[in-house]
């Protein structure tokens, strides 16, 4: 699975809050998430956000895109957007682990943070498309 970041400005404080859709989504769209933090913080810079689906009372890790290479851990101070692509219909929620007191340049596994935590969004829904009948 691939996703694409941009940055958003805004200051950071309190809690570490990712937050997801308000408002189900059709399954042909991508999902955008907004991860806030206090202060500087690490994100994974290969593939940051990992999807869950619901499956009756579980949640269920949905299998993404294995990364190729070793990226350095991306920094986020304030308020970083992120945006995955559709994941098909049903009842999801997204985490990213995030850590803090990390060496800058290399991969979070190998960053030596003195913090590693995750953070997860409230579910939400992703719908299957409309059929349109045949003519």
């Amino acid at each position: 699975m691939g996703f694409w970041l941009s940055i958003a400005v805004a200051a950071g404080t309190g809690d570490v809050v990712l937050l997801g859709p308000s408002a189900p989504l059709a399954s042909t769209d991508a999902v955008s998430l907004t991860l806030t933090t206090p202060g500087a913080s690490f994100i994974d810079g290969c593939s940051p956000v990992e999807l869950e689906k619901k499956d009756g009372e579980r949640w269920i890790s949905v299998p993404r895109r294995a990364c190729t290479q070793r990226l350095p851990a991306s920094r986020v101070e304030g308020s970083l957007v992120v945006s995955v692509p559709p994941p098909g219909p049903g009842e999801y929620r997204a985490v990213v682990t995030w850590a803090t007191g990390c060496a800058e340049g290399v991969a979070l596994a190998h960053a030596a943070c003195s913090v590693v935590a995750a953070v997860r969004s409230e579910p939400f829904t992703c719908r299957a498309e409309a059929v349109k009948p045949a003519p």
